[in-house]
């Protein structure tokens, strides 16, 4: 919500190049599921091994116009050393999840606002489980607690949480991270806690390219044919990042550029202590994270750009139109996988189903029904309608009947349950610890 704007959800101001055929179309489109998920919606993909040789500049050297240089002199450029760099080199995240969000209208902080039965949070997080990061900083400030919980429900191993006092941008967030990274020497990917269809495949193309070209900094842009209100990617002639320049303050001419930078960072963390050299000129009267692009170019250190096709898969939110906009393309994503993958909806515009929700082939789902946790359908199941699961289990050739409900709880194979059935888990009578009290037995009558 700060002055540099970020993609949003329901923005119409310009299509990302590349295919148009429909929102996260085809091949692009996302998998918000759980990487160790056996749904046909999960990933399987693995990070890639990239093994390069880094440039490191002396400060205040000036870059060879090829960079890294080719011509073999010292001229224009300054080596002091070639590190090798490796997937072998610790990686870091972290996540700002701080905000509030004023214009969702709530006193829950945003990413704790629900998509698909699952907390925003989650998907980032999940979305960055494969790269197996060694240190998680997830900036907290809103109902820090409850966003703390939030993030460690994820299931991401080694999470901790930053708490952001007083909100004062994005720089000032990723401060706050950075007693977490105390002693660590390696690359952090910086990215927002409110993007639920960024995609394992992307951050690790980011990673993948920083590492490759011996960044100082990397990060993801997109094109918009309208980019009005978004930050600039500035580029020198050539073609290399210089810097981000917001709306407001750009010229005609920077006006111009077409491609703008949607919050995705990859960073040495050595380079993270610029951001002491932040400084609140700006109308918000805040420290931006974008500025920490000028910072590193202005010392000759390589910026790298990795351009992304849709802007889709980077979008946040803000509102809670934005939101609803999001389920339902979500719900129709997952939707149509389970469809292609041989259940059938009889009405899918009124199925509401979970990441991490399964179902076999051949089952057959009436309308309006929820499935959500880890609920699980056999194959050759039916649901009659008007139904909500969440962590059931229900066996092979099972009936389920019209309005039943469960929380827990399994339904066997082949079995039937009645209309308006709620499902639950079986429990066992407790054993009896005292014995019986003998039956009174009356006195004899005495003969008179």
């Amino acid at each position: 919500d700060s002055a540099h704007a970020r993609v949003s959800a329901s923005s119409g101001k310009g299509a990302a190049a590349g295919p148009t055929v429909s929102r996260f179309g085809g091949a692009n489109r996302p998998q918000p599921i759980s990487p160790t998920s056996t749904s046909p919606l999960a990933r399987r993909t693995h990070p890639t091994v990239h093994v390069t040789t880094e440039l490191i500049l002396r400060e205040g050297a000036r870059p060879c116009k090829d960079s890294p240089p080719r011509c073999g002199c010292k001229a224009g450029i300054d080596v002091i050393r070639a590190a090798p760099v490796s997937s072998t080199r610790p990686l870091g995240a972290i996540i700002l999840a701080a905000g509030l969000g004023t214009r969702m209208r709530s006193t829950r902080a945003k990413v704790l606002h629900e998509i698909a039965g699952l907390p925003l949070l989650h998907y980032p997080l999940r979305a960055l489980a494969p790269l197996a990061p060694e240190k998680v900083a997830v900036v907290v400030g809103h109902q820090a607690d409850a966003v703390g919980k939030a993030a460690r429900a994820a299931g991401l191993p080694g999470i901790e949480t930053a708490l952001q006092a007083e909100q004062h941008g994005t720089g000032h967030a990723v401060r706050c991270a950075l007693p977490v990274f105390t002693g660590f020497d390696g690359d952090v990917v910086i990215l927002y806690g409110d993007v639920p269809f960024i995609q394992t495949e992307t951050l690790q193309r980011l990673v993948a390219t920083h590492r490759d070209s011996g960044a100082t900094l990397s990060l993801l842009t997109v094109r918009f044919d309208d980019p009005t209100g978004y930050g600039r990617i500035v580029r020198d002639d050539a073609g290399r990042v210089r810097g981000i320049v917001e709306q407001k303050d750009a010229s005609p001419a920077e006006r111009a550029i077409k491609e703008i930078n949607p919050g995705f960072y990859c960073v040495r963390s050595t380079a993270l202590s610029l951001l002491d050299e932040l400084r609140a000129n700006n109308a918000q009267g805040e420290l931006y994270l974008t500025d920490l692009v000028g910072l590193v170019a202005g010392r000759g250190q390589r910026v790298e750009a990795v351009q992304i096709e849709r802007a889709d898969e980077v979008a946040g939110i803000n509102t809670r139109a934005e939101l609803a906009q999001m389920e339902t393309t979500m719900r129709q994503e997952i939707v149509g996988r389970w469809m292609a993958a041989g259940v059938s909806f009889e009405d899918p515009a009124t199925a509401y189903v979970g990441p991490d929700v399964t179902i076999a082939a051949d089952t057959i789902i009436g309308p309006n029904v929820t499935l959500r946790g880890r609920t699980s359908l056999g194959p050759d199941c039916r649901l009659a309608g008007t139904n909500y699961l969440q962590d059931v289990r229900v066996g092979a050739r099972a009936r389920v009947g019209f309005g039943c409900t469960g929380q827990g709880g399994a339904v066997a194979a082949g079995a039937t349950v009645a209309a308006l059935t709620r499902i639950t888990t079986a429990r066992p009578q407790p054993k009896r610890t005292t014995k019986p009290k003998p039956r009174a037995t009356k006195a004899p009558r005495r003969k008179r």
